[in-house]
C-alpha cells in the first residue's frame, strides 16, 4: 500500500506545516508587541 512517493511527501508537507506554524507564531508575536 505504501509507495516510495509518500515519504518524500510527507516530508515536504510537514516541512510546509512547520513553515506555516512558525510564520503564524511570528505575526501573532509582532501584533503583540507591535
Amino acid at each position: 500500500m505504501a509507495s516510495p512517493l509518500d515519504k518524500p511527501y510527507l516530508q515536504y508537507h510537514q516541512r510546509t506545516l512547520i513553515t506555516g506554524l512558525a510564520a503564524t507564531i511570528v505575526l501573532v508575536t509582532m501584533r503583540r508587541f507591535f
